[in-house]
């Protein structure tokens, strides 16, 4: 969490760099619209991870939004979203959710409910890199959050002198896990 209005150092990871690299990455795969599925639309850091997706996609000029929908919370959620997107007349060829488990849900509404192909026909990400993310059955594409790298400098941060501590957020860079629920960007295939 970041501290707020309190003298003390905040540990994060760097969520407006993650949603421009995964915008950036999943461009060059030849994605054009998108859908992005998030949670709670009051916290902060999904909101700046959509934010930076957002904008990164509109200064490509290469690729718009066309749905944005907040306020799911499992897997139900997911599968139901990914139903209603391949049944609208104009469908998002990828979809972009807050967590693993919503990516879960979405994965299945999109391959069992209306047998549509993945990656192809749509592109489904997570976020977390949660166990099951990485299963054969669901192959789907996430963010790993940096928790090693976290706890790190959150310990670093503990263990320094009051007087050597800046106020403030530490921000931490996660990782993109290329995984099969998403198309190959076009210049490494």
């Amino acid at each position: 969490r970041e501290p707020e209005r309190m003298p003390a150092t905040g540990i994060a990871c760097d969520n407006p760099r993650i949603g421009r690299e995964l915008a950036e990455r999943m461009l060059a795969a030849d994605y054009q619209r998108f859908a992005l599925l998030r949670g709670d639309a009051t916290i902060k850091f999904g909101l700046q991870r959509a934010q930076a997706f957002r904008g990164a996609i509109e200064a490509s000029g290469r690729g718009q939004i066309v749905v944005d929908r907040s306020g799911a919370s499992g897997y139900a959620s997911g599968r139901a979203f990914g139903n209603e997107m391949m049944a609208l007349p104009v469908r998002p060829d990828a979809i972009v959710c807050a967590t693993d488990v919503i990516g879960i849900g979405v994965l299945d509404g999109v391959r069992l409910d209306c047998r549509a192909a993945v990656p192809d026909a749509v592109g489904v990400v997570g976020f977390g890199d949660i166990p099951a993310a990485s299963w054969a059955s669901h192959d789907l594409a996430t963010v790993r959050l940096p928790i090693e790298r976290m706890i790190d400098e959150s310990v670093r941060a503990l263990f320094t002198d009051r007087e050597q501590v800046v106020d403030g957020t530490i921000l931490v860079a996660a990782d993109i896990v290329w995984r099969g629920s998403l198309r190959q960007p076009v210049n490494t295939r």
